[in-house]
């Protein structure tokens, strides 16, 4: 981290994150007082072995799912307890998702699926800027090197060419926050790595605050900070 980000506020931040499980008649704590500040422009990476909680804490941080306690605040305003709506449009526009999973609709388009977030963030002002919104999800197909794949659908396209479109889909609305979960898992070593390069060249050029989980040394090694993860803890 450079010593401008040191000084300036973070953009997402977790204080004091618990969350367990209900395992029958017991319960699976999975993660402990977690503490996390995540600053524009830097991306780091998230260690741990599986189960050790990477996924949940991405899913708390990305108001998928609800904590036990702790706090979690997007530029200073909490945002943990936010209703499903509030939360949903808080996803939309300040939240980019990519994940090992595509996650992709497969009966949209390339593009059709690139605008989603945009669609649910607009609501039913959409469809009066639809031209505009198709033409900026256009660009942002350029950008990851799609733009003569627009209209195809998901299973017309290889694995990489679908983390390229989540990509995208990630971007559309240019969140401050990025959050990736294993995303060159499901690639192989090539296609993943040029995955990865496209991936943190963009968040580095919008100055986004991405995490990105992963088990891969070499993965986090080309991020600027690692944190580890540890019997849902962060050590």
């Amino acid at each position: 981290m450079n010593d401008s980000q040191s000084l300036s506020a973070p953009v997402l931040s977790a204080a004091a994150v618990c969350k367990s499980y209900r395992m029958g008649s017991g319960s699976l704590e999975v993660l402990r007082n977690v503490d996390i500040e995540l600053h524009t422009g830097e991306v780091t990476a998230l260690m741990g072995s599986s189960g050790s909680g990477k996924s949940t804490l991405l899913q708390l941080l990305g108001l998928m799912d609800h904590l036990d306690s702790g706090t979690i605040a997007l530029r200073g305003r909490p945002i943990h307890a936010l209703g499903a709506g509030a939360a949903a449009k808080v996803r939309a526009q300040k939240l980019g998702f990519v994940f090992q999973q595509f996650q992709l609709i497969h009966e949209l388009s390339a593009l059709e699926n690139v605008l989603l977030p945009r669609r649910i963030a607009r609501g039913m002002s959409w469809f009066a800027n639809r031209q505009k919104e198709r033409r900026r999800g256009a660009e942002v197909l350029r950008e990851v090197g799609l733009a003569d794949r627009a209209k195809h659908r998901p299973n017309q396209l290889s694995g990489g060419e679908q983390q390229r479109v989540a990509i995208a889909r990630a971007l559309i609305s240019a969140p401050p926050v990025l959050l990736a979960d294993e995303p060159t898992g499901n690639l192989d070593r090539q296609t993943g790595a040029e995955v990865l390069e496209l991936l943190l060249r963009l968040a580095r050029e919008r100055g986004t605050a991405m995490l990105l989980a992963t088990h891969d040394e070499r993965i986090a090694e080309a991020c600027d900070r690692i944190l580890y993860l540890e019997d849902g803890k962060l050590v």
